[in-house]
């Protein structure tokens, strides 16, 4: 293996790493009802936290549950990790209002409140970045499919002469 395909790996790997806590992120805030937009306290960010698994703790579904503690646990640990300025791969605040203001994410009515108000667990906001990046990769494997076709034609048409 060059050490070109292996650079190519590790990139596709920290790319893929990232995507991940990206959708994490999106996730936890709506989960919390929070715009993912803007950075806050940390402070605020534990409060929100305690004042929803207040209003969960009482609810039978124990898969929700579980789902939304653990969301909330890995945002509380990285929250500033995912969202400070500076020397980062994350900056998942900045790209969020980057994103929206593009209109490539969609931050669904009733996601964001002042105050949390209980409702059903849902993935609106990401599930609509989510479309949006299949759309994407769907066009950009499209493009390179043309572009081999093409390669491959000229090709033929110049051994052809």
């Amino acid at each position: 293996m060059s050490s070109s395909s292996g650079g190519a790996g590790a990139a596709a790997a920290i790319i893929a790493i990232r995507a991940e806590k990206f959708k994490k992120y999106l996730i936890a805030c709506e989960y919390l009802q929070i715009d993912p937009a803007k950075v806050f306290e940390l402070n605020f960010i534990k409060t929100r936290i305690e004042n929803v698994r207040s209003h969960w703790n009482d609810f039978g579904e124990i898969e929700e549950l579980k789902k939304l503690n653990k969301n909330l646990k890995w945002l509380e640990n990285n929250y500033f990790k995912v969202t400070k300025e500076g020397f980062s791969i994350y900056k998942f605040a900045k790209e969020c209002d980057k994103l929206v203001r593009k209109g490539k994410l969609k931050i669904h009515e009733g996601s964001v409140n002042e105050t949390y108000v209980k409702c059903e667990l849902s993935q609106k906001n990401y599930d609509f970045y989510s479309r949006n990046l299949k759309r994407n990769a769907l066009i950009v494997i499209s493009v390179v499919f043309g572009c081999v076709l093409i390669y491959m034609l000229i090709k033929t048409i110049i051994s052809l002469l």
